[in-house]
């Protein structure tokens, strides 16, 4: 497996509570930029086709998504690391959002992360 690393920004979301149902792991949010830089063999056919092996992703499912609108379902996998400023976490899960993010941000960090933060 070749590694990527992308940098980018993010957001500390205090109200990120989401979290994995088969792993119990916190579920930080990626925009499409950083998965198509992660990802470049993606396509939306794999991504609807289920093929995930195929592109790379690594324990990759469909969780619940909730907020205080709606009711979705959302891509997760698991991305070798994380870090954050000098902190890793190590086989961190995120979840794919087809929306942009506020804040000019690419990464919706979980909350649990907010003492990498400081």
């Amino acid at each position: 497996n070749q590694q990527k690393k992308v940098e980018c920004f993010a957001f500390l979301d205090s109200g990120n509570f989401l979290s994995d149902s088969l792993t119990d792991k916190p579920v930080s949010l990626i925009n499409l930029k950083v998965f198509c830089k992660l990802f470049p063999q993606a396509s939306v056919q794999k991504l609807l086709g289920g093929e995930f092996v195929e592109m790379g992703l690594r324990n990759a499912h469909y969780i619940d998504f909730g907020t205080l609108n709606a009711k979705n379902q959302i891509l997760v996998f698991e991305v070798e690391r994380i870090v954050i400023g000098t902190n890793e976490i190590e086989e961190a899960m995120v979840g794919l959002s087809l929306k942009e993010f506020d804040f000019d941000s690419d990464v919706i960090l979980h909350n649990n992360f907010a003492s990498f933060c400081v």
